[in-house]
Protein backbone atom coordinates (compact mmCIF):
# COMPACT_ATOMS: atom_id res chain seq x y z
CA UNK A 1 0.00 0.00 0.00
CA UNK A 2 1.41 3.64 -1.43
CA UNK A 3 2.29 6.05 1.30
CA UNK A 4 0.68 9.42 0.46
CA UNK A 5 1.63 12.73 2.66
CA UNK A 6 -0.67 15.70 3.00
CA UNK A 7 0.11 18.80 1.78
CA UNK A 8 1.00 19.94 4.98
CA UNK A 9 3.34 17.53 5.94
CA UNK A 10 5.38 18.30 2.61
CA UNK A 11 5.34 22.25 3.53
CA UNK A 12 6.46 21.48 7.39
CA UNK A 13 9.30 19.30 5.83
CA UNK A 14 10.51 21.10 3.28
CA UNK A 15 10.78 24.57 6.12
CA UNK A 16 12.84 21.63 8.12
CA UNK A 17 15.16 20.91 5.56
CA UNK A 18 15.51 24.68 4.45
CA UNK A 19 15.35 26.06 7.07
CA UNK A 20 13.20 28.43 6.49
CA UNK A 21 11.56 30.19 9.41
CA UNK A 22 7.90 31.24 9.49
CA UNK A 23 8.91 34.78 11.11
CA UNK A 24 9.48 37.35 9.50
CA UNK A 25 12.85 38.93 10.00
CA UNK A 26 14.40 42.44 9.49
CA UNK A 27 17.44 43.40 9.14
CA UNK A 28 19.00 46.78 10.50
CA UNK A 29 22.32 48.54 10.05
CA UNK A 30 23.25 51.17 12.01
CA UNK A 31 25.98 53.93 12.31
CA UNK A 32 27.35 54.42 15.78
CA UNK A 33 29.36 56.85 17.34
CA UNK A 34 31.12 57.06 20.11
CA UNK A 35 32.92 53.30 20.37
CA UNK A 36 36.83 53.57 21.22
CA UNK A 37 37.48 49.86 20.77
CA UNK A 38 36.46 46.50 19.69
CA UNK A 39 35.53 45.99 23.88
CA UNK A 40 33.13 49.22 23.29
CA UNK A 41 31.24 47.03 19.85
CA UNK A 42 31.31 43.78 22.13
CA UNK A 43 29.65 45.98 24.95
CA UNK A 44 26.85 46.83 22.51
CA UNK A 45 26.36 43.04 21.49
CA UNK A 46 25.88 41.88 25.09
CA UNK A 47 23.02 44.78 25.50
CA UNK A 48 20.99 42.76 22.96
CA UNK A 49 21.61 39.00 23.36
CA UNK A 50 18.72 37.47 25.15
CA UNK A 51 16.99 40.42 24.39
CA UNK A 52 13.10 39.19 23.16
CA UNK A 53 12.96 39.24 19.52
CA UNK A 54 16.70 39.79 18.80
CA UNK A 55 17.86 37.29 16.15
CA UNK A 56 21.54 38.83 15.74
CA UNK A 57 23.41 41.80 16.93
CA UNK A 58 27.26 41.72 15.39
CA UNK A 59 28.84 45.63 16.02
CA UNK A 60 31.75 46.42 14.38
CA UNK A 61 33.95 49.08 16.17
CA UNK A 62 36.65 50.04 13.12
CA UNK A 63 33.86 50.93 10.64
CA UNK A 64 31.65 52.34 13.66
CA UNK A 65 28.73 50.56 12.16
CA UNK A 66 26.56 47.47 13.38
CA UNK A 67 23.89 45.15 12.13
CA UNK A 68 21.02 44.17 14.12
CA UNK A 69 18.71 40.92 13.01
CA UNK A 70 15.06 41.10 14.35
CA UNK A 71 11.19 39.91 14.42
CA UNK A 72 9.71 43.33 14.34
CA UNK A 73 6.43 41.71 15.83
CA UNK A 74 8.70 41.55 19.54
CA UNK A 75 11.32 44.36 18.80
CA UNK A 76 10.95 47.36 16.72
CA UNK A 77 13.71 49.50 14.95
CA UNK A 78 13.02 52.07 17.51
CA UNK A 79 13.84 50.25 20.25
CA UNK A 80 16.97 49.24 19.13
CA UNK A 81 17.99 52.21 18.33
CA UNK A 82 17.12 53.62 21.95
CA UNK A 83 18.49 51.35 23.59
CA UNK A 84 21.87 52.25 22.38
CA UNK A 85 21.47 56.10 22.54
CA UNK A 86 20.13 55.52 26.59
CA UNK A 87 23.93 54.34 27.25
CA UNK A 88 24.86 57.94 26.87
CA UNK A 89 28.29 56.75 25.61
CA UNK A 90 27.38 55.46 22.19
CA UNK A 91 24.74 57.28 19.55
CA UNK A 92 23.10 55.76 16.54
CA UNK A 93 23.87 58.54 14.23
CA UNK A 94 22.04 57.33 10.93
CA UNK A 95 20.65 54.02 9.58
CA UNK A 96 23.03 53.02 6.58
CA UNK A 97 21.23 52.19 3.50
CA UNK A 98 18.78 55.66 4.06
CA UNK A 99 20.23 57.20 0.94
CA UNK A 100 18.50 54.75 -1.33
CA UNK A 101 15.41 56.19 0.11
CA UNK A 102 15.69 59.48 -0.15
CA UNK A 103 15.07 61.42 -3.40
CA UNK A 104 13.92 57.61 -5.02
CA UNK A 105 10.48 57.26 -6.65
Amino acid sequence: MPAYLQLNDMKSSFKNLFGKKDKQTENLQLEISGMTCNHCAAGIERMFAGKKGMIAAKVDYPSASGSFSFDPAKISKDEIIDLINQTGSYEVVGEKGDEKKKGGV
